[in-house]
């Protein structure tokens, strides 16, 4: 067959190229090479099918029906192997051993990714996840196919699919048995992502995936932001507010020394709170003037101390609370200008019977 010819030439190239170092080290160009081959052996083998489908869809003779079906029992095994997909695995084999070992897993899981492009290819999706959980049982990677594998084709068709909601299910009770052997923040995140995906999109979030965020940030301690921005939606403030207080200072205590972003996150938090107590308020606006001056921050010092003037000019309550007078003295000893920002407010001063 002269396809087969021309393109096993083509892959023997690509093997022979092992040998070079240099070939190796840009992984991910190899990878994209690899996976576009294995795409193809799996297109032509659907191409072939459907012309098979169509010749035996057309209003002919049954006996010329028989007769294909005769002639496809006849194919020589190359034919053959090409339309089960066989090909595929092959050109999987030569792949997985023209690259070191542990990048086998992310490979695979690129394959699995293209066979779900192709109804027909279910074998050569089982052999790749075989392979994963005979050869590397404990890897990210493969706990992430075998949770995914549970919503093969159907996830495609959810609509068609009655029994969609229990595959969704096994797909999360796999994650949730892969976390008791692999808790890392990489096998969260995909576990997030897969719910994602599954449930709402970018836009909104399920129950499930705000239920699964905390129990991400409580375990590793990261998705602080997106927990944060989630409680925010949902009006938990005072949950958003210990999340961001953890936030902030997992970033100072690990040297950050930027976190604008993460003060005036919390800072808009402050202001949207409509029952928080002054004094609550007080101590939390100063404890971030505190991190900026720390910092060196004294732009972002500034600003905040702006937004907050304006804030407070245009919220009567606060400036009869009995803290206020306190508020004011400790925000005239800030630096001149910050202190400056607050006395140039109409009225607070008033307000506060200062």
């Amino acid at each position: 067959m002269v396809r087969l010819g021309v393109c096993y030439c083509w892959w023997d190239a690509v093997l022979d190229a092992k040998n070079d170092e240099g070939v190796k080290s840009f992984f991910a160009e190899v990878y994209e090479t690899y996976i576009k081959y294995f795409e193809m052996e799996l297109f032509n083998a659907q191409k072939l099918r459907n012309q098979i489908e169509e010749y035996a869809e057309e209003k002919v003779l049954r006996r010329k029906t028989a007769k294909l079906a005769k002639n496809v029992l006849e194919i020589d095994e190359d034919y053959e192997n090409i339309l089960s997909g066989s090909l595929a695995i092959k050109v999987a084999e030569g792949a997985f051993k023209d690259v070191q070992n542990d990048k086998v897993p992310l490979l695979a899981q690129g394959f699995v990714s293209v066979t779900r492009k192709f109804s027909f290819a279910k074998d050569v999706r089982n052999w790749l996840v075989g392979k994963l959980v005979a050869e590397f049982p404990d890897c990210e990677v493969t706990h992430d196919v075998v949770a995914q594998r549970f919503l093969d084709e159907d996830a495609y068709e959810e609509n068609q699919v009655p029994h969609m909601k229990t595959r969704i299910e096994n797909c999360y009770n796999s994650f949730e048995e892969s976390l008791r052997t692999i808790n890392t923040k990489d096998m969260w995140a995909t576990y997030l992502s897969t719910i994602d995906n599954l449930e709402n999109g970018p836009r909104t979030y399920s129950e499930k995936y705000v239920q699964v965020t905390r129990r991400a940030f409580e375990t590793t301690g990261k998705f602080g932001e997106e927990l944060f921005s989630l409680l925010m939606g949902t009006k938990e403030y005072q949950q958003a507010l210990a999340v961001i207080n953890h936030v902030i200072n997992q970033e100072l205590a690990e040297g950050v020394d930027k976190i604008t972003n993460l003060l005036v996150k919390k800072m808009d938090l402050l202001m949207s709170v409509k029952s928080m107590k002054f004094e609550e308020f007080s101590k939390e606006f100063f404890d971030i003037q505190r991190i900026c001056d720390e910092k060196s921050m004294h732009q972002d010092a500034e600003r905040i101390c702006v937004t907050v003037a304006n804030y407070l000019q245009g919220n009567n309550s606060y400036m009869k609370d009995p803290h206020a007078k306190d508020f004011f003295e400790r925000c005239f000893q800030l630096r001149p200008r910050c202190g400056a920002l607050f006395e140039g407010v109409s009225g607070l001063l008033a307000g506060a019977h200062i």
